[in-house]
């Protein structure tokens, strides 16, 4: 879902806390976050793989889904939102977050947490579930077939910015560009991404694809 990215409005007055905008994107979310907090998620612990299995009890479920949209609502968290990847990565980091720092609060030992805890929860040494796998194979074809398609560029900057995690100003100077242009250079690329995953069946809606900049800025 990019909600965010697509309403350029919606995303203004969510940064600025207003109240119909917060109840939006609340109404929007909610569910993919308990799904997540219902069903587990895996996550390392130093050079461990480990899996949290999911909150049984209804009551930790309701009240950990409604602290992940408290800190994600907080000022300083809407204002830090970017805008240009889908607000639910964004969101899903907070919530597993929250999670794996409880665990560690109540136990110093993330990976002895079991079932019988107050959390209701099972750790184990175990990879991403077979879905999980699925699923991102899956994604990982369909960026490598829009990315195939893509200008040299635009894979240099893909490559920059989420396999060498080079800042947009680094990456702009990598490039030789302007940050004006490799701001729109990102615009342009997610943009069109989210239309290939959306038309695919990956997304729920598809982002629009920035203009052109008029003219080169120095950065």
């Amino acid at each position: 879902m990019t909600l965010l990215v697509s309403d350029p409005a919606l995303r203004l007055a969510f940064r600025q806390g207003e109240r119909l905008a917060l109840e939006r994107v609340y109404e929007a979310y909610v569910e993919r976050v308990i799904d997540v907090l219902r069903h587990g998620f895996a996550f390392d612990s130093g050079e461990r793989r480990l899996r949290f299995a999911g909150f049984a009890d209804p009551l930790e479920l309701e009240n950990f889904a409604q602290e992940v949209f408290v800190r994600a609502f907080a000022e300083r968290a809407r204002l830090m939102y970017d805008g240009l990847r889908p607000f639910e990565g964004y969101l899903l980091r907070i919530a597993k977050n929250i999670v794996i720092d409880e665990l560690r609060r109540r136990r110093s030992t993330p990976e002895l947490v079991s079932a019988d805890t107050a959390l209701d929860v099972v750790l184990c040494d175990t990879g991403p579930s077979p879905e999980d796998v699925a699923v991102a194979a899956a994604t990982k074809k369909l960026v490598a077939g829009f990315l195939a398609k893509c200008t040299g560029l635009e894979r240099r900057y893909v490559a920059l910015r989420y396999e060498e995690d080079a800042s947009l100003l680094a990456a702009a100077r990598a490039l030789g560009i302007s940050r004006m242009r490799a701001r729109w250079l990102e615009r342009q690329v997610l943009g069109e991404l989210a239309l290939h995953l959306h038309r695919s069946g990956f997304a729920d809606s598809a982002a629009p694809v920035a203009p052109a900049p008029s003219q080169e800025v120095a950065s």
